[in-house]
C-alpha cells in the first residue's frame, strides 16, 4: 500500500475531526432544544406544586367549626385528591429537574468540545494550501493537469463573479436615484392635477414646483450612477447605450409661472413625459439587474462545483 504524504495524512485527520465536530454541533442543538422544553415543563410544574401545597394546607388547617359545617368524608376525599395531584406534580417536577441537570452537564461538555472547531478550520485551510503546492511539485502529471485546470477555472469564475457583483451594485445605486426622481415627479403630477382642479391655488403651485425641483436635483447624480452602471455591464458583455436620462424639459419647468390653463396644462404634460422617460429607464435597468442576478447565481453554482472537484483532487493519493 502506497504511503501517504504527511500533509495528506494530516489533511484527512483534520477533515475527519471537523466532520465529527459537525455531528457534535447537531447534537448540541438537540440538547439545547430538549433542555428548553424541560425548563418550560419545570416552570409549569413549579406553579402546580406550589398550588398543590397551598390547597393541602388549606384543607388540613380548617377549623373544627368548618369541619362540622361540611361532611367529614367530603373533606377527607378532597384532601386525598389534592395529595394525589400534589404527589404526581412533585414526581414529574423532580424527574424533569434531574433530566435538566444531566442535559446541562452534557451541554457544557459539547460546548467545550466545539471550542476546537475554529483552530481545526484554520489548520484545514493551511493544509489545503500545502497540499495544492505539493501536488503541483510532486504529484503525477495527470493530477497536476487536473489541479491546474480547476485552479484556472476558479480564478476565471471569481473574476467574473466580481464583475457581476460590481454591476449589480451599480444597478442598485442607479435604481435608488431613479426611484427618488419618480417619487417626486409623481408628487408633482398629483399636485398639478389638484392645482388645476382647485383653480390653480398658490399652495398647490408651490408644492408642485418644490417636487419638480427635488426631482431635478437628483438628475445629475442619477445620470452619473447610470454611466457607471453602463460601464460595469459592458464588462460583462451588455450594451447599455440606451440608458440615458433625457430630461431637458425639466430645465424649463421653473420658468413657467403664467397663471393660465394653457401654461398649467403644458407643465403637466412635461411632468407626464418626464415621468414616462424615467420609468422606462428604471424598468430597463431592473430587467438587466434581474438578468445579472440570474447569471451570478449560475456562476455561484459553478464555483461551488469547482470547489468540490478541487477538494477531491486535494484528497487524492
Amino acid at each position: 500500500m502506497k504511503k501517504l504524504s504527511p500533509v495528506l495524512e494530516r489533511l484527512r485527520e483534520v477533515t475527519l475531526g471537523i466532520d465529527n465536530l459537525k455531528h457534535v454541533s447537531s447534537h448540541l442543538k438537540v440538547v439545547k432544544e430538549t433542555l428548553k422544553e424541560h425548563y418550560e415543563v419545570l416552570s409549569m410544574l413549579g406553579d402546580s406544586v406550589k398550588e398543590g401545597e397551598k390547597g393541602i394546607d388549606k384543607l388540613e388547617n380548617r377549623t373544627l367549626t368548618s369541619m362540622f359545617r361540611n361532611i367529614l368524608g367530603d373533606k377527607e376525599k378532597q384532601l386525598d385528591i389534592k395529595r394525589q395531584e400534589y404527589l404526581e406534580a412533585s414526581l414529574k417536577y423532580n424527574e424533569s429537574s434531574s433530566a435538566a441537570e444531566l442535559l446541562e452537564f452534557e451541554k457544557d461538555i459539547l460546548e467545550k468540545k466545539l471550542l476546537e472547531l475554529p483552530s481545526l478550520k484554520k489548520e484545514l485551510d493551511q493544509l489545503k494550501k500545502k497540499r495544492e503546492v505539493e501536488i503541483m511539485n510532486l504529484g503525477s502529471a495527470k493530477l497536476k493537469n487536473q489541479m491546474n485546470g480547476v485552479v484556472k477555472s476558479l480564478e476565471n469564475n471569481i473574476l467574473h463573479r466580481n464583475e457581476y457583483t460590481q454591476a449589480l451594485d451599480a444597478a442598485k445605486k442607479s435604481l435608488s436615484e431613479l426611484n427618488y426622481i419618480i417619487h417626486h415627479l409623481k408628487k408633482a403630477q398629483d399636485w398639478g392635477q389638484w392645482d388645476m382642479m382647485q383653480n390653480r391655488g398658490s399652495s398647490g403651485k408651490y408644492a408642485k414646483y418644490q417636487a419638480i425641483d427635488r426631482a431635478k436635483s437628483h438628475v445629475p447624480t442619477a445620470q452619473h450612477r447610470i454611466n457607471i452602471f453602463r460601464q460595469e455591464i459592458l464588462d460583462v458583455g451588455i450594451d447599455g447605450n440606451q440608458l440615458t436620462i433625457n430630461l431637458d424639459q425639466l430645465k424649463s419647468f421653473s420658468n413657467v409661472f403664467f397663471d393660465n390653463i394653457i401654461s398649467d396644462w403644458l407643465v403637466q404634460q412635461k411632468i407626464v413625459n418626464s415621468l414616462k422617460s424615467v420609468q422606462i429607464i428604471r424598468n430597463n435597468i431592473q430587467e438587466i439587474k434581474e438578468y445579472l442576478g440570474k447569471k451570478y447565481g449560475e456562476l455561484q453554482i459553478e464555483y461551488d462545483s469547482l470547489i468540490i472537484h478541487k477538494d477531491e483532487l486535494l484528497y487524492a493519493e
